[in-house]
């Protein structure tokens, strides 16, 4: 809808991601927040069952950039640190496959 009624030029994919990840979200009956500490680390959701955290999401269309992909991760390793949380999930277009930083679990799936 935004692209049918905007004036803008060029795409912003990364939101418009972002925006369908949270609806999916919100259909799914998910207690949804953002998470950001004092460092600027942040995580794009954070879902919630009561008190405790069921699941660390970030969404970024493009990871290829090297700079990117640190920042994505590094983002949800603090996340995964303040939660104590063993595992995250970030959502892009195209990649699928896992790593494990630090003792951690980075899921990556394609939206």
């Amino acid at each position: 809808m935004k692209n049918a009624v905007s004036f803008k030029l060029s795409s912003d994919t990364g939101r418009l991601y972002e925006n369908m990840v949270f609806i999916r979200l919100l259909q799914l009956g998910q207690e949804i927040y953002y998470w950001q500490n004092q460092k600027g680390h942040e995580v794009d959701f954070v879902t919630k069952k009561g008190l405790e955290p069921t699941q660390l999401i970030q969404v970024c269309y493009d990871l290829s950039d090297p700079d990117t992909k640190k920042r994505e991760i590094n983002g949800l390793l603090a996340g995964m640190k303040n939660f104590r949380m063993k595992e995250g999930l970030i959502i892009t277009s195209n990649e699928f496959g896992e790593d494990e930083i630090e003792g951690k679990k980075v899921r990556y799936v394609p939206l």
